[in-house]
């Protein structure tokens, strides 16, 4: 069992109100507030209500707010974006950060549903507004690739023995293609294929072509749902892939990369592993909730149930690995 955090109550008011800082945060993102100021700084609350389309009152009150935070500048009644936000929030390039917190934008509003999540079971689809909208793919594989880049070095170099010894690897919904350009990167026998779906694969033939990898690192359009993987793999990797689904669909996946790799090879899962009652680690335990109020059957797994999924599908010397930054690995091998 998890040891009991103990809380004082200064700790739960702070709790409580956690959501203040953000909620003044993603506004000013949803908005698109920084970017539509550096467009007419300094200006006016009224200058930017103006150019936002919102409620100069309103507007100046967020403004006051958000220079409060740190994130912008008032001098003589105008305001300006202040460093952090010139460097992180204005930028809409591929893989710039800003994509990552309009994605997080999308997930507050989920988190917002929260309590009628528990009561009904599912997902509040009514109530998350902006989950799918046009710019959703574009800024979700955007913070996909921001936070991969870094992640794929620390997984390369946990799982070095693997990816030496590999010749060919298929990267499951690898998105923009990270981990499929640094195991390329450092392995030169290697090949890759980013498989993902016909909206993603461009963007990560974008980046392929930057890295100057596109010989060596393929793409393949498909729905790694329902459609098959391929064959002759002997690396697989399964990246932030097993915690969108329910056990069923995970075991059906598994089968199909257990079918695409050959005898010998060897799938690493990486993703947020619970403890085997599920009450930590932290983040584990809150990437659970993220889950319970964005999907139907997403859910965090222990090493115990992904071991139980990978024999199942028929792969032996399950082990767990640690990694860094919040997420685990967990190998098995195909006899």
């Amino acid at each position: 069992m998890a040891e009991q955090q103990q809380l004082s109550l200064d700790d739960l008011a702070r709790m409580a109100s956690g959501f203040q800082e953000a909620s003044v945060f993603l506004a000013a993102v949803e908005l698109d507030l920084f970017r539509a100021l550096s467009e007419i700084e300094p200006a006016t609350a009224e200058q930017l209500a103006e150019k936002l389309s919102t409620d100069p009152r309103a507007t100046e009150t967020l403004l006051n707010a958000l220079v409060c935070l740190g994130l912008l500048n008032k001098s003589q009644g105008r305001f300006a974006n202040a460093a952090p936000a010139r460097e992180f929030l204005v930028d809409e390039s591929p893989g710039a950060p800003l994509h990552m917190f309009r994605h997080r934008t999308r997930l507050w509003h989920s988190w917002n549903t929260l309590t009628e999540v528990v009561i009904r079971g599912c997902p509040v689809r009514e109530y998350s507004r902006g989950l799918r909208d046009k710019h959703y793919t574009q800024d979700f594989v955007g913070a996909m690739q921001f936070l991969s880049d870094r992640r794929a070095q620390l997984v390369a170099e946990a799982i070095a023995p693997e990816l030496s010894a590999a010749t060919r690897m298929i990267d499951i919904g690898g998105g923009p293609g990270a981990f499929a350009i640094e195991f390329a990167r450092r392995n030169p026998r290697l090949f890759a294929v980013v498989f993902d779906l016909p909206e993603v694969v461009p963007l990560a033939e974008r980046n392929i072509a930057s890295a100057g990898l596109a010989g060596r690192v393929a793409t393949r359009a498909g729905n790694f749902l329902c459609d098959e993987l391929g064959e002759g793999f002997d690396l697989a990797l399964l990246s932030s892939i097993v915690h969108i689904h329910g056990p069923e669909e995970n075991a059906a996946l598994l089968a199909r990369t257990y079918r695409a790799l050959v005898s010998g090879g060897v799938v690493v899962i990486r993703d947020f592993i619970a403890n085997d009652d599920h009450t930590g680690p932290r983040s584990a335990a809150l990437f659970a909730i993220n889950m319970l109020v964005n999907t139907e059957t997403g859910r965090v797994y222990s090493v115990a149930e992904l071991r139980e999924l990978l024999e199942g599908a028929g792969f032996c010397d399950v082990c767990a690995r640690p990694c860094a930054e919040e997420f685990d690995l967990v190998l098995a091998r195909k006899p």
